[in-house]
């Protein structure tokens, strides 16, 4: 039988869209006319013009060619769920658990835990990249003929005898993987990760600084937010000294930086924030107003009613007078930079100063020149007072001795981490001359390339990494275990 219900509401269907399309009826005429209120004919499909949904029919009986389908599936999901093991086993060394394939419980046992449920596993049977199931999925898939034993462990015994087949025959399993599996491991498990939890660091096995080149000791930018664009392992404020973020994309750059800004909002050491975009530098304080406000040389500062200040950048780059476009192209940061030295007692009073900086190197209006001048004379003025030191520096440079002034002046600088300063620079990478300045000062580096992350929509080749005879002596243990 068919549903009442179904056959008045399908007739309700169509005498709305009758009284919206041929009678040309508003919605609230519409609504009047049927004793309806407007919000229930604005969300009927045939308000949109959609046509009416058909009452529901009686199903009808089950075809041999339905449980063949059905069957088919099966065998297909069985083959699936079996590889899956035995990619976790070749990636991790170890069999999956109860606790391995639940996002929750891998999450609550640690970084290395929740990075493996993290990890993107691409099949070979089909090429493609398929999540990993739930326990529950799998107790329900290979269930056990024993009630006493563990969940899982039928699945678990079948895993362990098909690898055990497979490295007989001298055919191991191998699962497809990337260098970009692990960041995306690594970006997916840490923005998921609580940054207000010490215990959710980055596992040793991803802190690298670039896919790019090797910079051993470096580690990885920002752990938070719900996104695959980072940043991850930024820092706190008191020892992240200066952390440079480079993104040849503009939406990642942004996505940097709004992280970054929200990192250290929540930070309890840092006092006073300044965020500087290509529009406007915004100057805020945990708690209560600002320090020294009244000190900024900016008279279109806006000033909030929660005490941030705003100050704006001008549209376009200032030209001089010869008609070539002036470097300082960003005068309100500049402003900025100049007050925060100036006033850097009352600043690192509240707290370490943070300055995050979007779009250092963008469009051709770099600021790493005067960002560079600004590092410099904030750790000079926060050296040590050592007056002989600095006669000795001094009687180098008359000497002419260059690489001993030098030398002698890098003692006298105190490192980032010690003066209260905590900088973010989010650039858009040119490896200028003045970017590679900067880097010999960063305390760490992380560069997000183009093609950082798994397409998990494509459909990549079965037999990556191993030959044909070897993927069908694979394929050939799962289908038969």
């Amino acid at each position: 039988m068919t549903n009442a219900r179904s056959i008045l509401a399908a007739a309700r269907d169509r005498e709305i869209g009758r009284l919206r399309t041929e009678e040309g009826l508003s919605i609230h005429q519409t609504a009047d006319e049927l004793g309806m209120t407007p919000r229930g004919v604005r969300h009927h499909p045939t308000a949109l013009g959609v046509a009416p949904r058909p009452a529901r029919q009686q199903a009808r009986p089950a075809s041999p060619d339905d449980h063949a389908a059905r069957e088919w599936r099966r065998q297909r999901q069985r083959a699936l769920d079996i590889e899956r093991g035995l990619a976790f086993l070749a990636l991790f060394g170890v069999l999956p658990n109860t606790d391995s394939w639940n996002a929750t419980k891998s999450r609550k046992k640690g970084p290395t835990s929740f990075f493996r449920h993290q990890f993107p596993f691409i099949s070979r049977l089909d090429g493609r990249w398929h999540p990993w199931p739930s326990p529950q999925q799998i107790a329900c898939r290979f269930p056990s003929d024993d009630p006493t034993q563990p969940r899982m462990e039928a699945f678990r015994r079948l895993v362990t005898r098909v690898w055990a087949t497979l490295e007989r025959q001298g055919t191991p399993y191998e699962p497809i993987v990337f260098p970009e599996s692990i960041l995306e491991a690594a970006l997916q498990a840490s923005s998921r990760s609580s940054i207000a939890d010490p215990a959710m660091i980055v596992p040793e096995i991803i802190r690298c600084a670039s896919l790019r080149r090797d910079r051993t000791g470096w580690e990885n930018p920002a752990r938070f937010a719900s996104s695959t664009c980072g940043p991850i392992g930024l820092p706190r404020a008191e020892d992240r000294g200066l952390c440079i973020i480079a993104a040849p994309d503009l939406e990642r750059r942004l996505e940097c930086t709004r992280r970054s800004i929200l990192a250290d909002r929540i930070d309890e050491g840092v006092g006073v924030l300044i965020t500087a975009t290509p529009v406007s530098v915004v100057i805020s304080a945990r708690r209560g107003p600002v320090p020294a406000i009244h000190h900024l040389p900016a008279p279109d500062a806006q000033v909030a009613p929660n005490w941030c200040v705003s100050v704006p950048e001008p549209p376009t780059p200032a030209v001089a007078t010869d008609g070539v476009s002036s470097r300082l192209a960003r005068p309100a940061l500049l402003d900025v930079l100049k007050w925060a030295l100036e006033c850097r007692d009352e600043l690192i009073a509240t707290g370490v100063l943070s300055l995050v900086i979007a779009e250092a190197q963008a469009d051709e209006r770099s600021i790493l020149p005067e960002l560079g001048v600004f590092l410099t004379l904030w750790s000079a003025r926060h050296a040590p007072p050592d007056a002989q030191a600095f006669a000795a520096v001094l009687d180098h440079a008359a000497a002419g001795d260059q690489l001993a002034a030098e030398a002698g002046l890098a003692e006298l600088m105190s490192p980032l981490q010690a003066s209260r300063l905590a900088v973010v620079a989010v650039i858009e990478p040119c490896d200028s001359d003045d970017e590679r300045c900067l880097d010999a000062d960063a305390t760490c580096r992380f560069e997000f390339l183009p093609d950082d992350a798994i397409d998990r929509t494509a459909t990549y080749r079965p037999d990556a990494g191993i030959n044909d005879a070897h993927l069908k002596a694979i394929r050939r243990a799962i289908e038969n275990a």
